[in-house]
């Protein structure tokens, strides 16, 4: 497992810009966008910040991680990804300019037995328009890696946005915890 967290960090280390920005984190270029349907907006860095890094811009992450939770099914608080983001379980991506971190992304690796893929687990912010061209870049991260697809656990709308992407199954869920007591 150790050996395997290696590989899929050494990927995410050795991306195509990786000259070394302020938070320890490696730059996407930006690619033309594939299967969206956002017009290019102002221009903007979008990276993966460094697991040992995370804790020197959480205070700005976290709000809006925050407001993605609001979707979620309870499965995770918001302060439970800090140490999923640290010890390399999770990787966080931030997108911003000079105004600062104006949007964020969650992935993780899942490996099934017969396929790996790239989940994104929360995305929030502002300015779609802006990341949403950086996607193919996050594509060429997952598959130096060997992942051979994508997952998203999100909302319908989503499929209005990411084009390319089909819904291959719908998750189901029912909270019993009322039957605990």
């Amino acid at each position: 497992m150790s050996h395997q967290k290696n590989q899929e960090q050494g990927i995410l280390d050795t991306q195509q810009d990786t000259e070394p920005q302020a938070h320890g984190e490696q730059r996407l270029e930006q690619t033309e966008s594939t299967g969206t349907t956002e017009q290019p907006g102002q221009p903007c860095n979008v990276a993966l910040v460094a697991a040992d890094k995370v804790a020197s811009i959480w205070e700005e992450v976290y709000p809006l991680l925050e407001k993605a939770q609001v979707y979620a099914a309870g499965e995770l608080d918001t302060q439970d990804f800090f140490a999923m983001i640290e010890n390399g379980d999770m990787q966080l991506w931030i997108a911003e300019d000079d105004n600062g971190i104006f949007a964020m992304m969650l992935t993780e690796f899942v490996k099934y037995p017969r396929k790996k893929v790239m989940r994104i687990v929360s995305i929030g912010g502002e300015g779609m328009n802006r990341w949403m061209r950086y996607f193919p870049a996050l594509e060429a991260a997952a598959l130096s890696v060997g992942c051979t697809g994508f997952e998203i656990f999100g909302r319908k709308g989503w499929l209005r946005v990411l084009k390319d992407w089909k819904c291959s199954y719908h998750v189901l869920t029912k909270d019993i915890k009322h039957r605990l007591q």
